[in-house]
């Protein structure tokens, strides 16, 4: 045996039959954990630098696919002759248009990384609240050039932009943010079959000439009204009680 060797032998074998003291050990973790956080807390980045930091995380062809829908949508609506069926559809369009921002949210969990996350610096709530924030600001840049285009064009009004593609929309994002936050249901193969789902029984209704035309315009506001409502509070819970329902323990936070 190597003198270098034997000397790294006898040291571990030192080291293990010192008797070190656990509560002095977790005094020096904790004060090591201080001064990083101290440390990095110096250096913190602001909120517009760490948005847009998390949004070069997220894949743009998600972005890119959601536009290509909506490109998809106008080209129907502005180019056939079945102007009243493809409003009718829009519902579908919009439920595939949130089921689009689910996969960069999912990332993280499918890949069992919610531990190596909770490692770092920001928690995770950070992180979900930043991505979150960056698709809003990047759906509604493309919704809205898709809708004043729409608009533009003759094809569709404000008040049926709402009832065909925003109800359908926000309750199928509901569904989306449900289960996301969800401990029990946890699945996006799930989440996805929920909005296949909503999609027949909005399209099912959409059918009944009848029943759609007897609800009113105040029912339709309370109805988006209340979609919007709850679409924040799904949102703002599954942001206040993540580390319950991700049971993710946070080394830093």
């Amino acid at each position: 045996m190597r003198r270098d060797e034997r000397e790294i032998r006898n040291y571990i074998a030192k080291i293990k039959e010192m008797h070190i003291s656990e509560e002095k050990e977790n005094r020096a973790i904790e004060a090591a954990k201080k001064a990083f956080y101290e440390g990095e807390q110096e250096r913190d980045a602001s909120f517009p630098e760490f948005l847009y930091e998390q949004s070069r995380y997220i894949q743009k062809r998600w972005w890119i696919l959601q536009a290509a829908v909506l490109m998809g949508l106008w080209w129907l609506l502005v180019y056939t002759e079945s102007g009243a069926y493809v409003k009718k559809g829009m519902g579908m369009a919009a439920s595939l248009f949130a089921v689009l921002i689910m996969p960069e949210l999912w990332k993280n969990r499918n890949t069992g990384a919610m531990e190596i996350e909770g490692t770092t610096f920001y928690t995770l709530r950070q992180m979900y609240a930043a991505r979150i924030m960056a698709f809003a600001l990047a759906d509604g840049f493309i919704l809205g050039i898709f809708f004043a285009a729409a608009s533009l064009s003759g094809r569709i009004t404000l008040w049926e932009a709402v009832v065909q593609f925003f109800i359908p929309f926000n309750i199928s994002c509901c569904i989306c943010f449900g289960t996301l936050y969800s401990r029990k249901t946890g699945s996006e193969v799930f989440s996805v079959f929920l909005c296949m789902m909503w999609d027949a029984v909005w399209f099912l209704f959409l059918l009944q000439e009848s029943i759609y035309e007897a609800v009113t315009k105040p029912v339709w506001a309370l109805i988006f009204i209340s979609s919007v409502l709850y679409l924040f509070y799904c949102v703002s819970r599954g942001q206040k009680k993540w580390r319950q329902m991700w049971e993710v323990q946070i080394l830093w936070n």
